[in-house]
């Protein structure tokens, strides 16, 4: 006697990615605060004062 082959579960259709990816920065709805801080930023002309490339720069000649 043949037995017919077990019946699987339905499964869900997978959605597409904009459908349950929540954007990037944002929490429900609103922009989070680091990215409102860099919004107010910008608009003051606060510019980065960072020394990180001139360190790497100096960091690598010194390595040579």
């Amino acid at each position: 006697m043949i037995l017919p082959p077990p019946k699987l579960p339905a499964t869900k259709k997978p959605s597409p990615p904009d459908e349950h990816d929540a954007p990037a920065g944002r929490i429900a709805g609103r922009p989070s605060a680091p990215l409102r801080q860099a919004l107010r930023d910008v608009l003051r002309g606060v510019q980065d004062t960072s020394r990180a490339t001139e360190a790497q720069r100096s960091y690598v000649k010194l390595k040579r």
